[in-house]
């Protein structure tokens, strides 16, 4: 195990608290994915570090990595697919530390433009007993790997970033959900005021022009038409036209 001062310690502990404390201010999901893969770097003393988000059906939903150029990121051809080391940390429970990726047996390798990387440390988000994504890190500055202080760092951190990602997914919900109900509530306004252009008259021109113009108006488009079907032909007819 690293050996480390009380001093040195208690400063770690500090930062780790510090960056903690403002992630749960962050409540988009995927800002918050990349302050995390930010921080863990930051804590790990490490190059490149991903946050990976597991969706509903257990499947890599997002993929957040930070430390590469995103011009380089645009030259692979795909984004990470849950296969090798990746894959093994989906369905894990403890962390994962190598000090070389690729004398892994359980390494997929890297796609093509993908940078060279050597010391790992992968460390599981869980929230209860809910499996909700995974820490990557990999390079250590130094060009050693990543020590047993590291793992218990980011370990620490992992349980603070569960948290706070939970609570931007609740978040997103609630957000999702209220746009939902306001939507019914802008569809059955317009509804009422169709059926009150109805009532209003008994001229076929006057109703659809009403009509049109409240559609338009309620989901702000610029160019409608209504098309009638004519007398007992099956063919429509352009009737109107605003």
């Amino acid at each position: 195990m690293e050996s480390l001062s009380c001093e040195q310690l208690e400063e770690r502990m500090a930062s780790l608290h510090r960056a903690s404390v403002d992630l749960v201010k962050e409540s988009s999901l995927d800002a918050l994915l990349k302050r995390i893969a930010e921080e863990a770097c930051r804590q790990a003393r490490a190059r490149y570090a991903a946050v990976g988000v597991l969706g509903e059906n257990g499947a890599l939903e997002q993929f957040v990595p930070v430390g590469m150029l995103p011009e380089d990121i645009a030259k692979m051809p795909h984004p990470p697919r849950g296969l090798g080391l990746i894959g093994e940390l989906m369905r894990a429970d403890e962390p994962m530390r190598l000090p070389d990726i690729g004398s892994d047996p359980r390494s997929a390798g890297f796609p093509k433009h993908h940078p060279q990387m050597n010391s790992f440390l992968g460390v599981p988000i869980l929230y209860g007993g809910e499996h909700l994504g995974q820490i990557y890190i990999t390079n250590k500055i130094d060009g050693g790997e990543f020590t047993e202080a590291d793992e218990q760092i980011i370990q620490t951190f992992a349980a603070y970033a569960a948290t706070a990602i939970r609570n931007a997914k609740l978040y997103a919900k609630l957000v999702e959900n209220e746009a939902a109900l306001t939507q019914k509530n802008r569809n059955l306004a317009l509804i009422n005021d169709l059926a009150a252009a109805l009532a209003s008259s008994t001229d076929i021109d006057q109703i659809l022009e009403r009509s049109i113009h409240q559609v338009l108006e309620s989901l702000q488009l610029e160019v409608g038409e209504v098309y009638l079907i004519q007398g007992d032909s099956k063919r429509l007819s352009l009737v109107h036209h605003q």
